[in-house]
């Protein structure tokens, strides 16, 4: 095995050992409404129609919660790990629980967003470890 290999192996394997306390927290404060920001990785709208009234149903809306720096490296590796026939992570793959729980968002994250979206009338129509969906008007 190369020392790259092990090495790989190796942080996958320290950092499967911390990930099993899940994702770490990054909504640490309430949600301030005055504090705005711009979405870079919404579907882009060819041309924009305006206001929607207040009374327009909006239905299946999607709020989706993306993964860390962290997460993100670390993900790469076990997929590098797990296509390396020398890894010993070769071909163990995760569950979908197991995905979720290393890979998704923090739970308390996940509550904070739902019950900002509830506390502006919106219902909640799903939620999974990083995704929830939403209803509501405008």
């Amino acid at each position: 095995m190369s020392s790259f290999t092990t090495g790989v192996a190796l942080a996958v394997l320290l950092s499967a050992q911390s990930a099993r306390a899940g994702a770490p927290a990054r909504i640490t404060r309430s949600i301030d409404d005055t504090r705005r920001v711009t979405l870079t990785m919404s579907h882009p709208v060819s041309e924009d129609l305006g206001a929607l009234p207040e009374s327009a149903s909006i239905s299946g809306a999607t709020l989706v919660l993306g993964r860390t720096a962290a997460q993100e490296q670390e993900l790469e590796a076990l997929i590098r790990a797990q296509h390396d026939a020398a890894s010993p992570l070769f071909h163990r793959w995760l569950t979908p629980a197991m995905f979720a729980e290393r890979f998704g968002a923090a739970k308390t994250d996940i509550a904070a967003a739902t019950a900002w979206l509830e506390s502006h009338g919106f219902s909640i129509d799903g939620v999974t470890s990083s995704r929830i969906r939403f209803s509501g008007t405008a």
